[in-house]
């Protein structure tokens, strides 16, 4: 017998008409686990940017407010809100005031927020984006964010060059953000260039960091669409472990009286990991077997097209509820 009992989720951020980032990275997997995903776009390109050459418009603040009115008009409950990148100050703005909206008409929802603003050193927007994005972390309201270690340094000010330093900015995430959850997705280390980590930290009663890392090898190539994926399944994974119910609410105990390596966030990112490398190996597999680069190159069309993510291949790695095992993956909890 079918069963009905849908999540409902909002998803903000950019949609590619060829391709996987953003919306188009999102979307499908999160269906292939249950959610029913309103997609409202920040941008409407051809194809992702490290092709070289795109067509395609950004959608104005007015118009994502526009847009967002209209469902409030049809009347809808989010279980959910994703968010990600948002390519202008004004734009962001008014993203956040609809995620406040939602979060105050719908306590219950959970809100994951990815702060896309750069990666190894530049930015991929506007710097007036910047005190947007604080802004809107400390309003409260976000259930997780995940940004990389170029993301979370302009957060905090720190510079992740260590297992420590990675834990101050994930303190201050909790403490001066007010973020109960905090996810650095890809962070690389001086100790080593062969070994990528993801930090993961959920905030204690008193404040300070229940805080954990995995390491895993890196995989040689130029992949866009990774954090965006990575935020997807940590919303879906997240929710499945925090316990949320029929009426959203979360069922599990506080943070403070679960075993550090049980907590909601620990088994989400160790999940998402175990499907993220999965799904990479199969896009590594499908650019060889058309003679691709592997490493990709940025502005050669041929080469971003071999290593598009193989989403809808993929689909038996994201669709069942236990997670492929990643053996290669290091666990690690921070004291």
């Amino acid at each position: 017998m079918a069963s009905f009992d849908t999540k409902r989720l909002l998803s903000i951020q950019s949609h590619v008409v060829h391709g996987y980032v953003g919306n188009r990275a999102a979307t499908f997997p999160l269906q292939l686990r249950g959610w029913d995903v309103d997609a409202l776009n920040s941008v409407h390109l051809s194809n992702h940017t490290g092709y070289g050459s795109f067509r395609g418009t950004k959608a104005s603040a007015a118009e994502i407010k526009d847009v967002y009115e209209g469902l409030k008009e049809i009347g809808f409950e989010y279980d959910a809100i994703l968010t990600g990148y948002v390519p202008t100050a004004e734009a962001l703005a008014t993203v956040g005031e609809i995620c406040q909206d939602i979060s105050e008409r719908f306590p219950h929802s959970i809100w994951v927020l990815d702060p896309v603003m750069g990666d190894e050193g530049k930015l991929y927007v506007s710097e007036a984006v910047i005190p947007i994005y604080k802004r809107i972390i400390k309003e409260g309201n976000v259930t997780i964010v995940t940004p990389n270690a170029f993301e979370a340094e302009i957060l905090t000010g720190i510079k992740i060059t260590s297992v420590e330093t990675a834990k101050q900015a994930m303190q201050v995430l909790h403490t001066e953000y007010n973020v109960p959850n905090v996810v650095l997705s890809s962070v690389t280390l001086p100790d080593s260039d062969s070994t990528l980590y993801a930090f993961g930290s959920t905030k204690k009663s008193d404040g300070t960091a229940r805080a954990f890392y995995f390491g895993f090898p890196v995989l040689k190539g130029y992949f866009t669409g990774t954090g965006d994926l990575f935020a997807a399944l940590t919303l879906d994974r997240f929710h499945k472990y925090a316990g949320h119910g029929d009426d959203g609410k979360q069922r599990r105990p506080a943070p403070d009286s679960v075993p550090a390596d049980q907590l909601p966030l620990f088994l989400a990112v160790k999940d998402v990991l175990g499907m993220m490398h999965s799904v990479l190996e199969r896009t590594l597999h499908f650019s060889k077997s058309l003679g691709g680069t592997l490493v990709g190159v940025i502005g050669d069309a041929e080469s971003m097209k071999s290593l598009e993510l193989q989403v809808v291949q993929c689909k038996d790695i994201i669709l069942p509820e236990t997670a492929p095992l990643y053996k290669g993956l290091q666990i690690n909890l921070i004291p």
